[in-house]
């Protein structure tokens, strides 16, 4: 589902993007449910845990590690609407800032460039400002406002490159 992700050498570690296996899909769970933005949408772990664990080929959940250890988790839809869409990305605090989290990303818009896909879509919780800077620092657009999409009171920006 994810081969086209390749190891990168981003520091003097390797980095590593492969599909999330089962006996990591429980810490992934935990680990989210205490981190913005689904600890303040009130995300449990058997909602992640369900989420993580349905991988499939429309649907793919990887881990990112850094020698092996994990330091993140990216999800996305690699057929959505003429194009991938990343439904999830989280890095570990201490590894943010460091390019992991745009390597992931800019390794999905490179795949879809490969297929010829129209463009690549993401989405963020309104209250998530680090996020839009993230995909707006990729040359993402601002396309849309969905409020009451994920929770009542509550907007999803859609985005698109």
């Amino acid at each position: 589902m994810t081969a086209f992700l390749e190891r990168v050498r981003v520091t003097e570690a390797t980095f590593n993007i492969r599909p999330i296996s089962e006996n990591e899909v429980i810490d992934a769970a935990r680990i989210l449910c205490e981190s913005a933005p689904w600890k303040g949408l009130g995300y449990r772990v058997p909602q992640l845990q369900s989420f993580l664990g349905n991988q499939t080929t429309e649907h793919c959940h990887d881990v990112l590690t850094l020698d092996g250890t994990p330091i993140g988790y990216f999800s996305h839809r690699p057929n959505w609407f003429f194009g991938p869409f990343v439904s999830l990305i989280y890095i570990t605090p201490k590894f943010r800032g460091r390019d992991y989290a745009s390597t992931a990303v800019t390794q999905l818009m490179a795949r879809a460039k490969h297929e010829k896909r129209r463009q690549i879509w993401a989405s963020v919780d309104q209250n998530n400002p680090k996020a839009l800077t993230f995909f707006m620092f990729l040359g993402f657009k601002n396309v849309a406002h969905i409020p009451d999409l994920i929770q009542t009171n509550d907007t999803e920006i859609l985005l698109r490159k």
